[in-house]
């Protein structure tokens, strides 16, 4: 995750960039992290956010004192930042799909997730919708039919996600030509959903680019953070010639 320039979380983004610039192309459908990094470590009030959005947070078993006070930060925004991050949707999910609720390090319910992961179990639905000068894509299906099957959200819930990869990564080539893709970000860390993109985007006549040397996730921010400074000084000093 990564504070956006929209003063919001980010954490699933589709840019079509260059070194010195970018321009957000499309993201996870936003949701409230009711605590802001007490949401991190209590997943618990990720989920109640998420359940939110499709009225159905009276169902999940959480303490009532807590619930009372989830319902009023989410409503008014009280230290409820807007997130798109696809780590903090790992931890909903898994929430529900009963791995845990409590976490102690960085990507715990992903992991447990992960390696619960089931070919079997049908793909949740991510639809992506199209917003004009941007698309989302939208978890709200997918959170629907997982309540109703808890114990198949591994598999469906990395296969949903995959292919709402693929679908964004698809939906941008048409639009620009572009078939360039580099895939970053904590969540290709996970090697089941980064075979299926990878395998999927080559299939499909992609030219796919992932790190080697660095880390994926925030091991690696500082270095972009030096990459983009020197673009943007070399076009700088070229601008002045």
């Amino acid at each position: 995750t990564g504070y956006g320039t929209d003063g919001t979380i980010w954490g699933f983004e589709f840019l079509i960039a260059e070194r010195d610039k970018f321009v957000r192309a499309g993201h996870l459908r936003q949701f409230r992290l009711p605590g802001g990094d007490s949401a991190v470590k209590d997943a618990g009030r990720t989920t109640f956010s998420l359940l939110s959005q499709i009225s159905l947070q009276d169902k999940f078993d959480i303490e009532k004192e807590l619930a009372d006070t989830l319902e009023v930060m989410i409503k008014k925004g009280l230290n409820s930042p807007l997130t798109s991050s696809l780590g903090r949707l790992f931890d909903g999910f898994s929430v529900i799909a009963r791995i845990g609720r409590h976490v102690s390090f960085e990507a715990q319910l992903a992991i447990e997730l992960e390696s619960k992961f089931d070919k079997s179990h049908p793909t949740l639905p991510f639809p992506i919708e199209d917003k004009g000068d941007h698309f989302e894509v939208d978890w709200r299906l997918a959170l629907t039919q997982a309540i109703n099957n808890p114990e198949q959200i591994p598999g469906g819930f990395h296969k949903g996600i995959a292919m709402s990869m693929i679908n964004g990564c698809r939906i941008l080539r048409d639009k620009t030509g572009i078939k360039k893709v580099a895939l970053a970000g904590g969540c290709f860390a996970n090697k089941i959903l980064t075979e299926m993109v990878i395998t999927a985007l080559k299939k499909m006549g992609f030219d796919v680019y992932i790190n080697q040397e660095f880390p994926p996730g925030d091991g690696s921010v500082s270095l972009g953070q030096a990459v983009v400074a020197l673009a943007k000084l070399k076009k700088k000093k070229l601008g002045e010639k």
